[in-house]
């Protein structure tokens, strides 16, 4: 069965009616960067913040990272009174461990007069990708996850394990699988194929024996990997074998999670939407008929797969006003996009 129900979708926090004429601040926090917005209970938006990423937080500096870029929105949404709501979607929280308790005691000390729910960032995904809707949002961007929530309001999460131990079908998995790849065909042909080459020149490496160098001189990031998808896209655009089995087997390997988290979950009513987001997505036409054929294959519901109607801020923001008892509507989501929470290009 599910994981645990969805916050607020059925369901108002308890106090949460105690402030409900006030505005609603909704934060996405994530690896590239931290976007807020605070909003009247129409959906009108009063202001906007940008601030700087907010990575996992138990690693070195995660914490005060968070702070920062959390401390930074509230310092530019702040005006004469306080939100009544404050709803946070963070990569750098995971629900049920022990990043959840950090989020909480942050958010208290910065907003101590509102109401406020900490989230991981998957959850306001979901919700922007389809409006609320019963279904899955598919992501696979820098890392991947698919987060289901059903027609209960039950909620399940598959992968999301963080590159070192998952992320299937992400930037970083078809990045790293190409790397290592072309590193095999050398040590076993002493060559590179032309999408190694493509690559390697996209790194500025020499050949296959400077990769490692500069891969422990610390010039290779994840985001640096991660947009080699942009490269294999391009040259599987061109007809080349290899990478186009790349693209098919990470997207394979990434359906299977989709296909899981539909699995866990009764579904009262088929197809069952399936919003892909995400940068991997919009790298070729080969990903996304792989993914897609895959999926087909391993889940035995039918779906029904389209593009995402809200960015992950639009999600927080359709998931704060929930929380403050302002129900979701298609009126509410065409505001949200009229209002420039739309789905993300980045």
């Amino acid at each position: 069965m599910a994981d645990r129900p969805l916050p607020c979708l059925d369901r108002v926090t308890a106090g949460v009616g105690r402030a409900l004429d006030g505005p609603v601040l909704a934060v996405d926090g994530g690896q590239t960067g931290t976007r807020a917005v605070l909003v009247d209970r129409d959906g009108h938006v009063l202001r906007r913040a940008d601030a700087g990423a907010v990575p996992h937080a138990l690693i070195p500096g995660g914490r005060d990272r968070l702070i920062d870029a959390l401390r930074a929105v509230r310092d530019a949404t702040r005006g004469d009174r306080e939100p009544a709501l404050v709803y946070l979607g963070l990569t750098a929280i995971t629900v049920g461990t022990a990043t959840e308790p950090i989020g909480r005691e942050i958010a208290a000390t910065l907003w101590p007069a509102s109401e406020r729910i900490v989230e991981g960032d998957g959850i306001i995904a979901w919700a922007g990708a389809t409006g609320g809707e019963p279904g899955v949002v598919a992501m696979a961007g820098t890392g991947s996850v698919a987060v289901a929530v059903n027609e209960r309001g039950e909620m399940v999460r598959t992968g999301g394990w963080s590159y070192l131990f998952g992320d299937p079908g992400s930037g970083w998995d078809i990045g790293s699988t190409t790397i290592r790849l072309m590193l095999q065909r050398w040590d076993r042909e002493q060559r590179v194929s032309p999408l190694g080459r493509a690559v390697l020149d996209a790194l500025g490496a020499s050949g296959p024996p400077d990769v490692a160098d500069r891969a422990y001189a610390g010039e290779f990031d994840l985001i640096r990997i991660a947009r080699l998808t942009e490269i294999v896209a391009r040259v599987a655009a061109e007809g080349d074998a290899e990478a186009s089995g790349i693209l098919a087997g990470c997207a394979a390997r990434f359906a299977d999670d989709v296909a899981a988290a539909l699995e866990r979950l009764f579904w009262a009513e088929e197809p069952v939407l399936v919003a892909t987001l995400g940068r991997t997505f919009r790298s070729g036409p080969d990903y996304r008929s792989s993914f897609l054929a895959a999926l087909e294959r391993l889940t035995v519901h039918r779906v029904r797969v389209a593009d995402p109607v809200l960015s992950g801020l639009g999600g927080a923001v359709l998931l704060g006003l929930r929380c403050a008892g302002v129900q979701p509507s298609a009126a509410l989501v065409g505001r949200l996009s009229a209002e420039g929470l739309g789905p993300s290009v980045a």
